[in-house]
């Protein structure tokens, strides 16, 4: 086994750029970065930190090394929006579950709509299927798997009270056997 290099957060880009540097390493796009880090972690390197972090760096240095490419400025503009200052209560008190519409399908278009304008900020009327639209679909999923398992609960208890009627006219005439056979 070989020696492990520990790479903590704090060390995370010097060590890397460091790496880059030593084995003269081109990055021209995030697959090769990738490729590194691999390579990185086969030598011996191991990342002390979320792997959300080490994505992170992994962007940083693609933009760093191939600036003018639009695709790595993309990403990387995609990953700062979603760096956010609230605090954990302040986004429940912003985007608590609200109550279903009575007539989901009927309003839905109107819910997004203004889902959009409040989660996810969008400028335009529609934020075309962003976070907000994942989101209500999941809501709505799970309050279907809610109403079918009440459903199969309330099922359930009838069969199980069915069963139980069903025992007791069963045992019942046995029952009166038995009495009679012990006088």
């Amino acid at each position: 086994m070989r020696d492990l290099k520990i790479v903590r957060e704090d060390t995370l880009h010097e060590t890397i750029a460091s790496y880059i540097k030593a084995g003269d390493h081109i990055i021209a796009d995030i697959d090769e970065m990738k490729t590194l880090i691999c390579d990185m972690i086969k030598g011996g390197h191991m990342f002390a930190m979320d792997r959300d972090r080490l994505r992170d760096a992994i962007e940083d240095f693609v933009y760093l090394c191939q600036p003018d490419d639009e695709l790595n400025k993309d990403r990387l503009m995609k990953s700062l929006e979603y760096d956010d200052e609230e605090t954990d209560e302040e986004y429940e008190d912003d985007y608590s579950p609200r109550p279903p519409a009575t007539s989901a399908k009927a309003s839905l278009p109107e819910t997004r709509h203004s889902q959009c304008k409040d989660i996810c900020k969008a400028q335009t009327p529609c934020c075309s299927g962003g976070a907000c639209h994942k989101i209500e679909d999941a809501v709505e999923a799970v309050e279907k798997v809610v109403s079918d398992v009440t459903d199969a609960v309330h099922e359930t208890k009838e069969a199980v009270a069915d069963v139980e009627e069903a025992v007791a006219d069963v045992v019942a005439p046995v029952k009166d056997e038995n009495e009679v056979a012990a006088e």
